[in-house]
């Protein structure tokens, strides 16, 4: 539609002006013309609000066609919890994940759940997408003012061009992810990591449901591991411990058995669907001998696509472990260790989800 590129192409150039003005290159632009680069990025912003409440505003209809497939599958796994039925359906797990449509997390993740199944179905998803949208909107001014960014200058209007035009933030949005209330958490670990270090076991403990749900974000303890700084993976660990208590208790010990025994060991697998963006998935795509219904069940050499993309996935690791070991003198430098590992987790876990982009906002905004 010729409004929709208008408004995609302002939204582009005032993101672009407010990226050029934070960053020094209009220092020597006239005046008018700054003026109008930070006009410019104002109206990027407020745009990019007004586009996001409107798509958020357009999902709540019941006649709404916006895809909600994973929430449907959180809300039936919190029924289950709630009364000590199976979570898991082990025959499903063992197909290709891109087809995979079952819960896959710790019973503690579908107890997260479980108190809005006593909402009906259609009433529950509004309630938790509004909740999510909330906790990415405050997360959005938590950030600004950790990194004590003010809300009027360029960089703030950059910052929140992107993060109310991200497309995965969307996607995690509309589906009834949780990738709002774990970037939310995340923040809140940088925070106590960064500026208060007699609070380590705390932001271990923020870490652990993250960790619990997804496993790839250990990978955020790589900079208390090299930084020494024990009680944050203490604090992890025993948060850690503690939900996996509270889903045998909640969820019934079966669950909790069958999660550890059966379903840990079939997740790690990847897959070659589409929206696996993941080294694995870029490797096999180039090895494999077909590729049909977007990548589902793909004929590849597995044995060699797990060496190579781990042999990669290493060297990713090994460098961020070493930028991380570089850069924790500077003055953000701590911030930026800790935040580093997040993108170079999507890319060396096998399968990681478009959604699963909405945490690179973090990283990205302690960069710029």
């Amino acid at each position: 539609m010729p409004g929709m590129d208008v408004a995609v192409s302002l939204l582009a150039l005032g993101a672009a002006c407010a990226f050029t003005l934070a960053f020094g290159g209009a220092c020597a632009w006239p005046a008018w013309l700054r003026r109008g680069g930070y006009a410019l990025a104002v109206a990027a912003a407020l745009l990019a609000a007004a586009r996001f409440a409107l798509t958020v505003w357009g999902w709540l209809p019941a006649a709404a066609t916006a895809n909600s497939a994973d929430f449907l599958i959180f809300y039936h796994a919190g029924q289950a919890a709630r009364r000590w039925q199976p979570l898991y359906y082990l025959a499903g797990l063992r197909q290709d994940s891109g087809a995979v449509v079952f819960f896959r997390h710790a019973p503690a993740g579908a107890l997260l759940f479980a108190p809005w199944t006593w909402l009906p179905y259609h009433d529950a998803l509004n309630a938790w997408r509004l909740l999510n949208v909330g906790i990415y909107v405050l997360t959005l001014l938590a950030v600004l003012r950790l990194l004590r960014i003010g809300w009027r200058t360029p960089l703030a209007l950059g910052l929140a061009a992107l993060w109310f035009v991200s497309a995965p933030s969307r996607d995690s949005l509309a589906l009834g992810q949780w990738d709002a209330l774990f970037l939310a958490l995340v923040t809140g670990a940088l925070a106590l990591y960064w500026r208060r270090r007699d609070r380590d076991l705390l932001a271990g403990a923020l870490l652990a449901l993250p960790v619990a749900l997804k496993f790839y974000p250990a990978l955020l303890l790589l900079a208390p591991l090299l930084a020494r700084r024990w009680r944050v993976l203490a604090g992890c660990v025993g948060a850690g411990v503690a939900l996996l208590a509270l889903g045998a208790l909640g969820a019934g010990p079966a669950n909790t058995g069958v999660f550890l025994f059966h379903v840990l060991p079939a997740l790690g697998g990847g897959t070659l669907y589409a929206e696996n963006q993941t080294l694995y998935a870029f490797v096999g795509r180039l090895l494999a001998t077909q590729l049909v219904a977007k990548g589902v069940n793909a004929h590849y050499p597995v044995l060699v696509t797990r060496v190579i993309a781990g042999t990669l996935g290493l060297a990713i690791l090994a460098v961020t472990a070493l930028v991380t070991w570089r850069c924790r003198r500077s003055k953000l430098g701590g911030a930026l260790c800790f935040v580093l590992p997040m993108p170079a987790a999507l890319l060396i876990v096998p399968t990681a989800w478009a959604h699963y982009a909405t945490w690179t906002l973090l990283p990205l905004a302690v960069l710029a």
